[in-house]
């Protein structure tokens, strides 16, 4: 877990994992730098949104298994995204499939 009480670098690792998933803007990671603060706050809130899971609006914590969960659904498409792009590229594109131009025509 991870807490308002927890070290700066320990905060400030969360916080780069909140920038990955897009739950924490730039300009509030350099605001708070490794302190817990709204916009921390705010972020670890729509973490658990994005997870269907419930958060205290009281508790300024993430939880061991939220970050696992948020971080392996971070390398899950990290790593889709390497699978679609190593597809696209090993056919060519795709531009001559389904266009017809050379089938018939």
């Amino acid at each position: 877990m991870i807490s308002d009480k927890s070290s700066k670098d320990e905060i400030r690792d969360l916080q780069r994992l909140l920038l990955e998933l897009y739950l924490l803007t730039e300009e509030g990671a350099k605001k708070e730098d490794g302190s817990w603060g709204e916009e921390t706050q705010k972020a670890v809130f729509r973490g658990y949104d994005r997870l269907g899971w419930d958060h205290p609006l009281d508790g300024e914590w993430i939880s061991a298994p939220a970050l696992a969960a948020l971080a392996a659904g971070w390398w899950a498409e990290k790593e889709a995204a390497a699978v679609a792009n190593a597809i696209e590229s090993s056919v060519g594109g795709g531009s001559h499939v389904g266009g017809g131009s050379h089938v018939g025509g």
